[in-house]
């Protein structure tokens, strides 16, 4: 894990052994344009490997894997993740050589018979305290626990008692306890 960094992949393959799918979601259901780059994903190849990447500090990437799993099977090659900004929280890319959004959905969809995709997730984080409630939430954001803000219940469940300059520096110190 780095910071103040940008990660670039260089390959030299076969342009026919990979396709590019890169949409904005600004103002578009997330749900509907990964429907749309599975439909993508399926007229390309038979056997397909993806490399997600999205931006945008609200998108869901819970739903963008969900949606690719019910779509395409759960034994689909499929690594990825989200852009960051070193925790900025003001705005993120994805780009190709023709396009660049900050808002947006790319899949790098492999020919899996000839580029072969494997990867392996892991956090190591295990349970620890009390079992709270979710008791409102929209997608992967989460407004209330046990009837409580979020926020206000983080800061007091990590004993978070410095004043904060601004929003990113409150979302700093629950990330370092919390993933």
């Amino acid at each position: 894990v780095f910071e103040s960094s940008i990660s670039i992949m260089l390959m030299d393959v076969n342009p026919s052994d990979y396709k590019i799918f890169i949409k904005e979601t600004v103002n578009s259901n997330t749900y509907d344009i990964v429907t749309e780059a599975c439909n993508f994903t399926s007229n390309e190849y038979t056997n397909p490997g993806i490399l997600i990447a999205a931006s945008g500090i609200s998108t869901d990437g819970q739903e963008i894997v969900d949606t690719i799993v019910n779509k395409l099977g759960k034994n689909i090659p499929l690594v990825g993740g989200l852009a960051g900004d070193d925790l900025h929280m003001k705005e993120t890319f994805v780009f190709t050589n023709n396009k660049i959004t900050n808002d947006g959905i790319l899949l790098l969809v492999l020919n899996n018979d000839k580029i072969e995709l494997k990867g392996m997730a892991t956090s190591g984080w295990e349970a620890v305290g009390i079992e709270k409630t979710i008791t409102k939430a929209e997608g992967n954001t989460v407004y209330t626990i046990d009837d409580q803000s979020a926020l206000d219940f983080f800061i007091k469940y990590y004993n978070l008692t410095d004043d904060f300059e601004k929003e990113s520096d409150i979302v700093n110190k629950i990330g370092v306890k919390y993933p």
